[in-house]
């Protein structure tokens, strides 16, 4: 009998950590939407010239992700998901088309500013792995600032 509500103790405690991690990830979900314009970016932690003249812009709405650069056309759509659970947070940005590969970084949302960190070091099995922090070598690091709604 023990083992029994030992056992149920511990799938309620899983129970209870999935949906937190559920709505820590609806919490962070809605606060990503709406337009953010890239303010910096690096790569292996050195400063890389923004495109002169040009503003690029993520904007999130629902799961999806659109990605522009001023210039162009069209933006490159594509949708995203998050893991707010894990530390430092996990997104994974979906670009779509053919592959439907999924770019595997780590984000941080304070206030008006948000940190995607992609990685830049490869698995073996030749895709980039996600890093395991900001500072992490061989990473482009984006800092967006959110548009005025």
């Amino acid at each position: 009998m023990r083992k029994l509500s030992l056992m149920a103790g511990v799938a309620f405690l899983a129970a209870g950590a999935a949906c937190w991690a559920g709505g820590a990830n609806d919490k962070d979900k809605e606060k990503l939407q709406g337009t953010w314009t890239l303010t910096s970016i690096a790569y292996d932690g050195k400063a890389i010239p923004l495109p002169a003249g040009k503003t690029v812009t993520l904007t999130f709405t629902g799961d999806k992700v659109a990605f522009k650069e001023d210039g162009d056309k069209a933006a490159q759509d594509g949708t995203f998901k998050l893991d707010a659970s894990k530390n430092p947070k996990h997104i994974d940005l979906n670009k779509g088309g053919a592959a439907k590969e999924d770019d595997k970084a780590i984000y941080s949302l304070d206030g008006d500013m948000l940190k995607i960190c992609l990685g830049g070091k490869l698995s073996g099995d030749g895709k980039a792995e996600r890093p395991a922090a900001f500072d992490s070598p061989m990473t482009i690091l984006m800092v967006f600032k959110r548009q005025a709604k």
